[in-house]
């Protein structure tokens, strides 16, 4: 058969191969995606609840978290709620003057400000998105924009290894500082609960005793803030102060847990303890009454 007869052929079969072949129903559309519903049982970030927080690292290690309510109450503000980067650096033992790089995380990006810039620009101050809540952001051109993870390197060489547990947690400061995170997959046993628990009940516990399963022991109180999720602040009384604080670690808390003061069940996501300050004057988003610290007296 010449080639020009089987070309003929195969085009032929071809053709008749395509009457015969049946059309594809078009696949059916989609069905709507259902409205996420925020349920107990679901994790944090599943349920629309995760709070992304930003720490402050000095030489990798996790030492504040950056929001207004957790601030140092040394650190001085002005009227418009400002204050100065240095300054707070400075507060959490970290001097401008001995800085060597600074890592800031914005958005997807890392900004690397040498040190050298950063002195040039030591009165660069800070606000927060929101007035007194949101991402903080720096006045000025040094890292434009909302602020996430800040890594200082004094004595350290910049780029090392950063030390985090994770974001879980609700954080407990003293005096400014991040000391701990309570989790609650690593309360029993390791810290001691007030009574054992009856079957299907929650533990409780005592704050003091927690503090001490991580070396931090509180001579005195002078005041105790509770941040609540949407940065509101529980200020317990001098009588609350008093007692032992109790909290309780509820299964899908959302990250949350429960202290008990006054008859009240306070949901917060971090702890404010005042020890050596006295526990800051400036404002703050109030939640329910505010309280007087245990050194002032009406």
């Amino acid at each position: 058969m010449s080639r020009r007869s089987l070309t003929i052929v195969l085009a032929l079969t071809a053709a008749a191969g395509c009457k015969r072949a049946e059309p594809v129903a078009p696949a059916p559309a989609a069905a709507a995606a259902p409205a996420d519903v925020r349920t107990v049982g679901k994790g944090t970030q599943e349920a629309g609840l995760e709070v992304h927080v930003p720490i402050v690292y000095i030489d990798g290690e996790p030492t504040a978290a950056f929001a207004y309510n957790e601030l140092p109450a040394t650190l001085p503000l002005d009227a418009q709620h400002r204050g100065k980067l240095c300054d707070y650096f400075k507060v959490l033992g970290a001097d401008c003057a001995k800085v060597q790089r600074v890592d800031f995380h914005v958005g997807t990006d890392t900004l690397f400000v040498a040190g050298a810039e950063l002195r040039k620009q030591r009165r660069v101050t800070f606000h927060f998105s929101d007035g007194l809540a949101g991402r903080p952001r720096l006045d000025g051109t040094l890292a434009p924009g909302d602020l996430g993870d800040i890594v200082v390197w004094v004595k350290d060489q910049p780029g090392g290894m950063l030390k985090d547990d994770g974001r879980r947690g609700v954080r407990v400061n003293v005096d400014g500082r991040l000391v701990a995170k309570i989790k609650r997959n690593l309360l029993e046993g390791n810290v001691e609960p007030v009574v054992e628990p009856k079957p299907g009940e929650v533990a409780r516990y005592r704050l003091r005793d927690f503090l001490a399963s991580r070396s931090v022991t509180i001579a005195r109180l002078r005041g105790v803030d509770l941040i609540t999720r949407d940065e509101h602040v529980v200020r317990l009384s001098a009588e609350e102060l008093a007692n032992d604080i109790e909290f309780m670690a509820p299964d899908k808390g959302h990250g949350e847990m429960k202290f008990l003061v006054g008859g009240r069940a306070v949901a917060a996501l971090a702890v404010d303890v005042w020890a050596v300050d006295a526990p800051p004057a400036r404002p703050m988003l109030k939640a329910g009454e505010l309280h007087a610290s245990l050194d002032e007296h009406p």
